[in-house]
């Protein structure tokens, strides 16, 4: 919506940047090192741990199937998916208690809902987030980066296509962010929504 009709965004804050973003690169606007470095470090990580994203975007049904018809199968998709993503070295109850983690599979077996959450990366491939020359999102964006979310674009490949104006960068938290880090991701949404507030409720008013 903030890109399709910004008219209705005052703003945007975000903590993860789809893998299917491309923005509008040409030769007026040449690739930083940090960009380039980042495409390396974007494929070799795919290459590597983007099973998941392969299967999920290209069979989600049968996936979906098979997981929802074992609570073991769907607590080992997911269950590796939050030790690998989250800041944890490979541990993950040194970031989420059992209880936490049977209350998140829990979610999806009770609800038979892992098939649909599958379908998002086969829509995601269908329709990428790619930019053409002069495309962008206007809106304000904030970005927070934690540091073990992988993997994270630099600010100057996110500001090719979003309007930028915040960027935290903290020392630790990874994919979860609001679950890993619930007092830092508060603060920043609080901190960049902020002044927008007043600009928001003059237009309510205005209505």
């Amino acid at each position: 919506m903030a890109w399709k009709q910004p008219e209705s965004v005052f703003a945007l804050h975000l903590n993860y940047i789809p893998g299917s973003y491309r923005p509008w690169v040409d030769e007026a606007t040449p690739l930083r090192p940090e960009e380039i470095a980042f495409k390396h470090e974007a494929q070799n990580w795919y290459d590597e741990k983007g099973g998941y994203w392969h299967v999920q975007a290209t069979q989600p049904q049968t996936l979906g199937f098979a997981l929802n018809d074992s609570p073991v199968g769907l607590a080992a998709w997911l269950i590796d998916k939050y030790r690998d993503w989250a800041d944890c070295d490979g541990v993950v109850e040194r970031r989420f208690t059992h209880d936490e983690l049977l209350t998140h599979v829990s979610l999806y077996w009770f609800t038979g809902t892992i098939a649909s959450s599958c379908r998002m990366y086969l829509e995601s491939r269908k329709a990428p987030l790619v930019f053409r020359r002069g495309e962008r999102i206007a809106v304000p964006c904030g970005v927070l980066h934690l540091a073990k979310e992988e993997p994270m674009p630099p600010r100057a490949w996110v500001e090719r296509a979003y309007n930028v104006i915040r960027w935290t960068q903290k020392p630790k938290g990874g994919h979860f962010a609001a679950w890993e880090e619930p007092e830092v991701f508060a603060t920043d949404l609080r901190e960049f929504v902020a002044p927008f507030r007043n600009q928001a409720r003059r237009e309510t008013a205005a209505v």
